[in-house]
């Protein structure tokens, strides 16, 4: 096994980091362009068989809400693991 040079416990903080940074990339999308993102998926996603465009942008935009709080809880976590 290959050794580093620093705390184990910042793995998991740099990987925090990395969910919160992608889910708010994710949610700001998701709620900023919800058309587009139908758009792109409404081809591969099952869903747009079994409700309405109108609800499948819904669900977009409320995934994005989503995202954006587990952003912040990635963040939080990460603060907690920082601070044991």
């Amino acid at each position: 096994m290959l050794e580093v040079g620093v705390a184990p416990d910042m793995g998991a903080v740099f990987t925090l980091f990395l969910v919160s940074l992608l889910s708010l990339v994710g949610g700001v999308t998701f709620q900023r362009w919800p058309e587009k993102v139908q758009a792109a998926t409404e081809v591969v996603d099952g869903l747009a068989w079994f409700v309405s465009p109108e609800v499948h942008r819904a669900i977009i935009v409320q995934a994005g809400i989503l995202l954006r709080v587990m952003s912040f809880a990635a963040l939080l976590g990460a603060a907690w693991v920082m601070s044991q």
